[in-house]
């Protein structure tokens, strides 16, 4: 049964040494020392640029679309604007 967190800081304030037998601290081990090591260089090292030259995504162009689409007709709800823009990127995707 779990407890809720107001119990469980109230049994930690009454009786620390047996919350602390009740709920040991986790291990360090190897596997969770990498998972919160630093990742990113030291010393002003700049971290990595990112890959360039893949295709937008059906959604990046979808938006794009569907913001000329309501740029040329303002009373079309953005809604209504990005559905004709998807079907029309599906359409010149199947032909």
């Amino acid at each position: 049964m779990t407890k809720s967190r107001a119990a469980l800081e109230s049994f930690a304030r009454n009786d620390f040494a047996a919350f602390s037998k009740a709920y040991p601290k986790p291990a360090i081990t190897a596997a969770s020392l990498a998972l919160t090591s630093r990742v990113t260089g030291l010393g002003g090292e700049r971290t990595p640029a990112p890959v360039g030259g893949e295709p937008a995504s059906h959604s990046d162009r979808a938006n794009a679309l569907a913001l000329e689409i309501q740029a040329k007709t303002p009373s079309l709800s953005f809604r209504k604007a990005l559905e004709m823009a998807s079907a029309q990127i599906m359409a010149g995707v199947q032909s």
